[in-house]
């Protein structure tokens, strides 16, 4: 596999959490407006990381785009697990906003190197 295929896996399971969990996390928000917003935000962030992921030349790589991509891959896994154990919906949310953010960054690093 690939570097590219490697990181374009983790940009898939992220979106592949939040879309197959979507409803889910909604009703486990309870009505709490705020953390439903944030559940709807960390959804479309994994959307646009998905679809600039798919173009981006994902190959480069310096020690700080490393550093992202691990952060990225920690925080999914974090998710699974954290799914796994029926964590409260908060938790979730912070780590789904982690992931988005760390390949957010990411793909920002690989567009400069």
């Amino acid at each position: 596999m690939t570097i590219k295929d490697t990181r374009l896996r983790e940009f898939q399971r992220a979106l592949q959490d939040a879309t197959e969990n979507l409803a889910a996390d909604i009703a486990a928000a309870q009505g709490n407006a705020e953390l439903i917003q944030k559940i709807q935000a960390n959804y479309w962030k994994h959307h646009a990381n998905w679809s600039m992921a798919a173009t981006a030349a994902l190959e480069k790589n310096n020690d700080r785009i490393q550093a992202l991509f691990d952060d990225a891959k920690a925080a999914n896994k974090a998710i699974k697990e954290a799914r796994k154990k029926a964590e409260d919906i908060a938790t979730i949310v912070r780590s789904s906003s982690n992931v988005a953010t760390a390949l957010t960054q990411l793909l920002e690093n690989v567009a400069k190197a």
